[in-house]
């Protein structure tokens, strides 16, 4: 129930543009006051979505634009599951992905954008990682009157492992702006070789 809800294709798309919205947003004065007591207590998404109409960052403004699906960004066909072979991972890259799969996500789609010289998140990548079954009790005990997990009397609940899916999501009006070959080279690249932290300009 998790993965379809909090998965579901638009409102992941809609929740990342806002998030990129704000991460361009973190020097405007009016924003990083918004998350100040008191203010912060009086936020709401109304509030904060008000904010950043306001905030004159050029590359925000497309960002915010949700409620227009003309405007929301497009999923690319192709998603890839980062596992092997279709990527040989660094230590680097595999622990940064561990540790923040958000903050990950973030690095690529700003060296994903630089590479192909594209404008500040024409290009939004985000990882998903879906959830594996969590401690699931059944009514049985073991000798010692613990609980059964229910992963050792199912194979399938056993075998569910969780995986994590890269997925590009692009500004509607730059579909043409790249050619999928050079993302997928540049992709490939950034994913396999020496893993540099950018930070959000």
């Amino acid at each position: 129930m998790y993965d379809l809800v909090y998965h579901s294709e638009k409102s992941r798309i809609a929740e990342k543009m806002l998030e990129k919205a704000l991460l361009l947003s973190k020097d405007d004065a009016a924003i990083k006051g918004a998350f100040d007591m008191p203010q912060y207590l009086e936020l709401n998404d109304e509030k904060l979505l008000s904010q950043l109409e306001k905030v004159t960052h050029p590359d925000v403004k497309h960002l915010v634009a949700i409620e227009d699906t003309k405007r929301l960004y497009e999923k690319l066909p192709k998603e890839k599951e980062l596992q092997e072979p279709d990527f040989h991972m660094t230590t680097e890259f595999l622990d940064a992905l561990a540790k923040d799969a958000d903050e990950l996500s973030d690095n690529l789609s700003c060296r994903l954008n630089d590479s192909l010289k594209l404008e500040a998140y024409t290009l939004i990548c985000d990882i998903v990682t879906s959830k594996a079954p969590e401690e699931i009790p059944i009514d049985d005990k073991d000798e010692d009157g613990a609980p059964i997990q229910l992963s050792s009397r199912s194979k399938v609940v056993a075998s569910i492992k969780p995986a994590s899916v890269l997925r590009i999501y692009v500004k509607p009006d730059c579909t043409k702006a790249f050619k999928m070959d050079d993302l997928e080279h540049k992709l490939k690249e950034l994913v396999e070789g020496p893993f540099d932290f950018v930070t959000t300009k």
